[in-house]
């Protein structure tokens, strides 16, 4: 579900959604609200078709509201005696302001940590944090890169190491479990019930590379959590792992 507050022309433009801007077409609504910018239904109705049907590059269009904060902008290209006229070049300048105005809005609703974070992500894929976590950083969404950007940032400001470990990988693997000192003080055992999938794999080697202190050891448990006595859930059989 998505939040009402993200109802405004910024939230397309944003990593909470996982497509490029440049394939997005904002176009002036057909129904007008003097309340709502971009109503919910709408944002609702993108979010499904970003998981089902657009796996090319095709143009998705949104309707906006302009009239709730820049009427005196977009008065002269809903005017109705200009309507009929130029109709293309209409739709194309709408579109170029509404993506100049989104992109404001983001620039002046950003604050130091967040040009601290786009500027790690940047150097991460520009490899400054190595080849292979740059290979690796490929296979999270953009909204984990932010996410994993953020701690890293954490991480040099305040955020001791092994805090900044567990926290994203419960950001990443939000049905996991990490136990400390399980097996000895200088092994961590984390539990993820995820498929033991390419991606996965690849997720947790990076952050294996960027947060877990040297001299650490991880053994990590896939799906299959390992029996723990007297806790019923961990002892079904042939779903028990050896360890």
């Amino acid at each position: 579900m998505i939040k009402k507050d993200y109802s405004y022309l910024w939230y397309p433009l944003t990593n909470l959604v996982e497509v490029d801007n440049d394939r997005i077409k904002f176009k002036i609504s057909s129904t007008i609200s003097p309340y709502i910018e971009l109503n919910l239904e709408n944002l609702t109705k993108l979010s499904l078709e970003l998981k089902s049907e657009f796996s090319n590059n095709e143009k998705i269009e949104i309707e906006i509201n302009p009239f709730l904060r820049f009427p005196e902008l977009f008065y002269f290209l809903n005017n109705p005696d200009l309507r009929k006229s130029k109709t293309k070049l209409k739709e194309n300048l709408s579109n170029l302001i509404f993506h100049f105005l989104g992109n404001i809005d983001l620039y002046l609703g950003q604050n130091r940590k967040d040009i601290i974070v786009k500027e790690i992500i940047k150097d991460i894929e520009n490899n400054c944090f190595g080849e292979k976590s740059k290979n690796l950083f490929v296979l999270f969404k953009e909204y984990e890169k932010y996410m994993v950007a953020d701690i890293i940032c954490s991480m040099y400001e305040q955020l001791g190491m092994i805090d900044s470990f567990r926290k994203v990988v419960k950001l990443v693997f939000k049905d996991s479990i990490i136990y400390d000192r399980l097996s000895s003080d200088t092994n961590l055992v984390l539990y993820l019930n995820y498929p033991k999938s390419k991606r996965n794999l690849g997720k947790v080697e990076f952050i294996k590379e960027i947060f877990l202190p040297l001299g650490l050891k991880l053994d990590i448990f896939w799906e299959n959590h390992f029996g723990v006595i007297d806790v019923d859930i961990t002892m079904k059989v042939g779903e028990i792992a050896v360890f």
